[in-house]
Formats: C-alpha cells, structure tokens, sequence
C-alpha cells in the first residue's frame, strides 16, 4: 500500500486549520422568505378616488396612518408571502393566502372588505419586525411598498410608494429593527412577496476564539519539521 507523503498530510492539516479558523465568519441564504412572528397594524379609509391620492400611498407620511383609521393592531406568524385575488376581497383572505399562515386579529377585521375599485376603499398594513443579520433581497407588491430600518425606522432602505401592478422592488443593508408600510388600493390583487437572496450573519466562531485553532495547527505542521529534522540527522 502507497503511503501518503509528509509533505500531502502537512498541507492537508494546514488547510483543515485554516477551514476551522476561519469557516465560520460569515454564512449565506437564498431565495428564502421573509418568515416568523411580526407585529402588524392595519389603517382603511377613503381613496377619494384618485390614484395620485395621498392616501394610497405607501409611505410614513401618509394621513391614514393615524390614531383615527387604525383597525386593529396585533400580530402575524407564517410567511410574508401573500397573493389574494379573484373574490377573496377580505383582510382574512390576504393573511391566509400565506400557507401555514396563522394571526390574532378579531373577527369583525378580518371580514373587512381589504379595497374596492377606483381607489374608493383603501387598506395601509404596517409590519414591523427585527433582523441580527444584514439582509438583501427583493419585495414584490401590488401596490405600493416601503422598507425601513433604525431606531425608530428613521432610515429608508426602499421606497415604491405608488400604487401599480405587481413589480419587484430590490433592497439592500436591512438590520435591526425594521418596518415595512404596504397599500392595498383599487381592489384586487393583492401581491406582498418579501424574498431574502442574500443574509450575512455575524459571525459564529469569534477570531479571539479561532485564533487557538490557527496555532494549534501551525504547532503541529511544527512537530512533522521536527521530526524529520531528527530522521535526517540520524540517517
């Protein structure tokens, strides 16, 4: 049987080293959805039939999103992956075209009619929720959409606020706390994908704590030097 060289094993357990070290620093996912437990408070009022309307568009300045349309606050948990069409025109119908999905509103908003035609009858959903990880992707929405992260979401990270037909809408560098204001306007659809193509973790094994690795390696590429040093001067 053929033997593997020194010289084979040594590299093999640097780079072993190395992996061990430094492997975990970071990992990445794709193509995943947004997914967990969120809060969300839903605001409902008029259109006033014009789809240039204040009103019905997704951002923080929008007057619905006040004291006096707020519907009901609670939570949602399942995927933030929803597609209501045809006659499911009620809020409970969007939040269960989720699969798996589950909620704690009441029952009289739930059966609330979610929009109406020609902008008559409109509904603001604002999710919030957090991520440790710094998190890239692509939200799709039917109509308007906005993203922000920070201490009190004071910082945009995308912004589609208009209503229009189901288009994708990219973001970058979402972290921490973070709030996402979609409009539902002018009936149906209603489309809100919010996808992940890429997360970046902190890091799961520290450096402090790699750096132990990284030398026990070198000490033993140290103790195969050694011994052949020993084998040459005897020979």
């Amino acid at each position: 049987m053929d033997y593997p060289s020194r010289s084979l094993i040594k590299n093999a357990i640097f780079a072993g080293a190395v992996v061990v070290a430094f492997g975990g620093l970071s990992t990445t996912a794709h193509a995943v959805t947004m997914g967990g437990t969120f809060g969300v408070s839903i605001y409902q009022g008029s259109g006033n039939n014009n789809i240039n309307d204040a009103n019905n568009q997704a951002q923080q300045g929008n007057p619905l999103i006040a004291p006096g349309s707020l519907l009901e606050s609670a939570t949602f948990t399942g995927a933030l992956n929803f597609s209501a069409s045809g006659s499911n025109s009620t809020i409970g119908d969007f939040f269960s075209s989720s699969s798996g999905s589950s909620n704690t509103f009441g029952s009289t908003t739930l059966n609330t009619t979610i929009s109406t035609s020609n902008f008559g009858l409109t509904s603001i959903f604002v999710f919030t929720g957090f991520t440790s990880n710094v998190l890239t992707g692509i939200i799709t929405h039917d109509d308007g959409m906005s993203l922000y992260d920070g201490v009190g979401y004071t910082n945009t990270v995308a912004s589609a606020p208009f209503p229009v037909v189901a288009t994708p809408t990219a973001y970058t560098g979402l972290t921490g706390p973070w709030e996402l204001i979609y409009a539902e306007a002018n009936g149906l659809p209603a489309v809100l994908n919010f996808d992940i193509t890429r997360s970046d973790a902190p890091p799961t094994v520290p450096l402090p704590a790699a750096l132990p690795l990284f030398a026990g390696g070198a000490g033993v590429l140290g103790f195969f030097a050694r011994r052949r040093k020993r084998k040459n001067s005897t020979a």
